[in-house]
């Protein structure tokens, strides 16, 4: 059985311009009309943070894909792709969906470091679309999401937000997961700095001279005396 499949690329460098394709078993750079399979349609300018394109996916294809920077001289990097594959269905979803709680694989996290949302209920049958929002708390105001139209997203934060995907099936209205909100891990809890465990290793600083400031201090694993 065929599956309807939604490929999502996050990316949080978007100066590298970071794009991507789908190729059906193989991709020969010499030719990139053999064996095209999607992409997202882009061809000039910034992408935005998520970039999205579906397609419908045979038993036992492969995919090959492709993420590349047409920026001169830049690298493809700090990306993830998403790739949502549920069985597609001739038979049209029925009724308002109920997409239950939003969850989250991070209750807090730190600033560039990916997690991802999804949904406790699934809403099958054709014609079910998404639409992930974001919001500072779960009072609002909410707003959507760029390209964030698959069953699952994966995001990035540098602050503390709150989630919740519409999902609304055609001719039937739309329903609203419960918001999840995911925290901003503080300072100390994504980096450290590394204490002196001994005076071995002349790695040490024993005296500082600015101007009219001469603080000198033996070797120790606390801080500078004086």
């Amino acid at each position: 059985m065929a599956q309807c499949a939604t490929f999502t690329l996050s990316t949080t460098d978007a100066a590298a311009n970071i794009e991507f394709g789908v190729w059906n078993g193989s991709f020969n750079p010499a030719n990139l009309a053999t064996n095209f399979f999607t992409d997202p349609g882009l061809s000039s300018g910034t992408p935005p943070t998520n970039t999205v394109c579906s397609a419908n996916v045979a038993p036992g294809q492969t995919l090959v894909f492709v993420v590349f920077s047409p920026n001169a001289l830049g690298t493809a990097s700090n990306y993830t792709i998403t790739v949502d594959l549920p069985i597609c269905s001739s038979v049209p979803c029925a009724a308002t969906p109920a997409p239950g709680n939003t969850l989250s694989t991070v209750t807090t996290v730190c600033p560039g470091i990916n997690f991802t949302l999804s949904l406790q209920n699934a809403t099958t049958g054709s014609g079910v679309t998404y639409q992930w929002e974001q919001a500072a708390t779960t009072a609002g105001p909410w707003s959507a999401i760029g390209g964030a139209t698959a069953s699952t997203l994966t995001r990035t934060q540098t602050a503390a937000t709150c989630y919740r995907c519409v999902v609304t099936c055609a001719g039937n209205g739309s329903g609203t997961s419960t918001p999840v909100c995911v925290a901003l891990t503080p300072p100390t809890g994504c980096y450290c700095t590394p204490g002196a465990t001994d005076c071995t290793d002349d790695d040490v600083i024993l005296r500082v001279r600015l101007s009219t400031l001469d603080n000198a201090s033996t070797c120790g694993t606390g801080p500078p005396a004086g």
